[in-house]
């Protein structure tokens, strides 16, 4: 029965942390955040993007110019440099159809540490090429020939220029 006589003393110690009494002291190291999904990322696209230079899958970079904050607390400061891929990039086609670019943010870096995202899917859309007339879109009249040698003259270029701001948000909540 000796061995049981410092079990008191060592609960009581245990219930000291050290903080004011009756406030839980929350472990820094390991405590999640969660923020919520619906949040705004307000960015600068770092490169130019457009239906001419880029492709589907390929990656672009973008610069966070607003910091994303949760109750006061900075959780991701302005001019994080965030990772995107362009999911869609279509050229118009010549007369059929039109150009369409799309992209979403995938991930960033605080402190070293990678966080994927799942944002929104932001896209620019030409207009139809199919219902305008050749001489409306080339400023000039259709060619005896018919259409072929006037659709390479029509191809629409759809994109964003460096620089521009895109707000993207969060399809789903982050945990950081």
């Amino acid at each position: 029965m000796r061995v049981w006589w410092w079990i008191g003393p060592a609960l009581l110690l245990a219930g000291c942390t050290g903080g004011h009494p009756g406030r839980p002291v929350a472990d820094t190291g390991t405590a999640e955040i969660l923020i919520p999904a619906g949040t705004p990322l307000h960015v600068r696209v770092d490169e130019p993007l457009n239906t001419r230079r880029n492709r589907a899958g390929d990656s672009f970079f973008a610069t966070l110019e607003s910091p994303v904050e949760v109750d006061g607390a900075t959780l991701i400061p302005a001019g994080t440099s965030f990772r995107g891929r362009v999911t869609a990039a279509e050229p118009s086609g010549g007369m059929e159809g039109r150009a369409v670019l799309a992209v979403e943010l995938e991930s960033f870096s605080v402190d070293g540490t990678t966080f994927h995202v799942r944002t929104n899917v932001i896209e620019r859309a030409g207009v139809s090429q199919g219902s305008r007339h050749i001489g409306f879109v080339t400023g000039r009249s259709p060619s005896p020939g018919g259409d072929a040698t006037a659709s390479a003259a029509t191809q629409e270029l759809v994109g964003m220029p460096a620089d521009a701001m895109v707000t993207f948000a969060l399809r789903a909540p982050l945990r950081m």
